[in-house]
């Protein structure tokens, strides 16, 4: 039975080192520049990440103002963020309607956003890591219009 006292009401992801941590064990061939949160470099300190007996040490954790990488990073997460965000909270009618009012640069930017998920996904299913319902990605399919009518995942 479990204790009353290790579920906690009202919260779905206690801290996000799990995600982290299945990249490096996936990726395990390239090198994982992560940037510094403490709870999760503490939590990493406490888990110590091994691969057949052996310390994994392909990552490194290092202060974002000093890697160009994680500052891309960011940007590119926190607009990802806002997009699903937005479908989160919009109906599909009105994302439908915002999708077809695209025009000039916005609409290449969808475009290009659509080819590049696309790209990812054939130079490798793993790229992509979707944390969402099955009607959120619904919504990302039809805002982005995937070509085989299908989210890229």
């Amino acid at each position: 039975m479990i204790s009353s006292k290790a579920i906690r009401p009202h919260l779905l992801i206690d801290d996000f080192s799990t995600f982290y941590m299945g990249r490096i064990a996936i990726f395990k061939n390239s090198a994982h520049v992560l940037d510094m949160e403490e709870s999760i470099r503490d939590r990493f300190e406490r888990t110590p990440l091994t691969s057949g007996g052996k310390p994994v040490t392909h990552y490194r954790f290092a202060d974002s103002k000093a890697e160009p990488g994680i500052q891309l990073s960011d940007i590119v997460v926190g607009v990802l963020g806002k997009m699903h965000t937005y479908f989160t909270e919009t109906a599909a009618e009105e994302i439908a309607a915002d999708r077809a009012g695209l025009a000039g640069t916005s609409l290449q930017n969808a475009e290009l956003l659509r080819d590049l998920i696309s790209a990812s996904h054939v130079a490798n299913i793993a790229f992509l890591n979707h944390v969402s319902s099955l009607h959120d990605l619904d919504k990302l399919d039809l805002f982005l219009r995937f070509y085989d009518g299908a989210h890229a995942a």
